[in-house]
This record gives C-alpha cells, structure tokens and sequence, in this order.
C-alpha cells in the first residue's frame, strides 16, 4: 500500500517525461528549415532556425527525407507510449512481447500506404520539403503502384491498406463507427430520416 503512491508518481513522471518529447519532437517537425544542417546535407550554418536546435533540426531532416508529412505520426506515438506507461499496460507487453506485432504491423501499413497516397496525390515538390510529400517511403510505393495499375487503382489499394492499418493499429471497428456516427445523426438532426 505504501508503494502505490510511489509508482503512481513515477508513473506520472514518465508520462510527462514522454508526452514532452513528443511535443518537442512534433516541434521540431513544425519548424522544419531546409536551410538549417541535416543528417544528409551539411552546410555551414551560422543560425539554426528550427526550435528544437541542432538535434531537433538533424531529426527532423531525417524523418520529413524518409516520410514527408506522415513523420509527424511519430511525435503521437511517444505520447501514446508514455500513456501506455501510465495505465500500466506495458507490463502486459512486456509480458507479452508478441502482442505488439499485430499493432507494430498496423502501424507500418498505415505509414506506408499514407505516404503512398500522399505521392499519388501532392506529387508536387514543395519548397518546405527536402523530397515530396511522402518522403522517400512514399515515392517508392506511390510511384511503384501507378506504374502498376494507374493512379484511381493506386489509390483504391492504398486506401484499403490505411484502413486497414489503422484497424489493426488502434481496433478500430469502421462498421461500429458508421453505426454509431448514423445513431447520432438521426437522434441530433431528426429531419435526416425523410431522406
């Protein structure tokens, strides 16, 4: 009994020890500067302009090169880790280890085929970023599948890959949600039902 306070506390601290790297990561991210040194390109800076300084530009370069704007879903997973922490839930996964594979997979799915349809869809370079709006990951599945089977039958795939993904990732049931987004629709705005 004496204890529970204790790790109550920790727990808590680890909490916002983690959501605090997340924010800083998505910071980091948010201020990205192309002009600022990066883990691919070096040149002389004499001011960083990116927020989170030297680290937070060299991590940002890396992970916008990789994912494009799907790299800020990283900063959300620290912040879900250090919730999980805090509900204690990591001793069943610490316990279990193989129970984070089907996540792990949704997580990779729903990375992947994002960074796909944002190729198929914003191709176009942007000068806020060092590639394209997906990232390297992007442009290697996105241009791959249009090669394959067109841009309409890119983004079908792709689609049912991110739902799928995400389904896997956080047990989302799309049927429930579409229930239960109806259910509320018909009991807010009654008027819905004479269509």
């Amino acid at each position: 009994a004496k204890n529970k306070p204790i790790k109550h506390g920790l727990r808590e601290i680890v909490l916002i020890f983690f959501c605090f790297v997340g924010l800083y990561l998505f910071v980091s991210l948010l201020t990205y500067s192309g002009s600022d040194p990066g883990i691919l390109h070096s040149s002389p800076v004499e001011e960083v302009h990116n927020k989170g300084g030297v680290a937070g530009a060299l991590f940002a370069d890396l992970f916008i090169y990789l994912f494009g704007y799907f790299s800020y879903l990283f900063p959300f997973m620290v912040g879900y880790m250090g919730w999980l922490i805090y509900q204690g839930r990591h001793h069943d996964i610490l316990a279990e280890p193989k129970s984070l594979i089907v996540p792990g997979i949704g997580f990779v799915l729903t990375l992947s085929a994002g960074c796909g349809l944002a190729i198929v869809h914003f191709s176009a370079e942007s000068i806020l970023l060092p590639t394209h709006a997906g990232g390297l990951l992007g442009q290697w599945i996105g241009h791959g599948l249009v090669s394959i089977v067109s841009p309409l039958g890119a983004t079908l795939i792709l689609l049912a890959i991110f739902f799928t993904g995400v389904t896997l990732l956080t047990g989302l049931s799309w049927l429930k949600l579409m229930d239960t987004l109806g259910y509320h629709t018909l009991l807010r705005w009654p008027f819905v039902k004479q269509f």
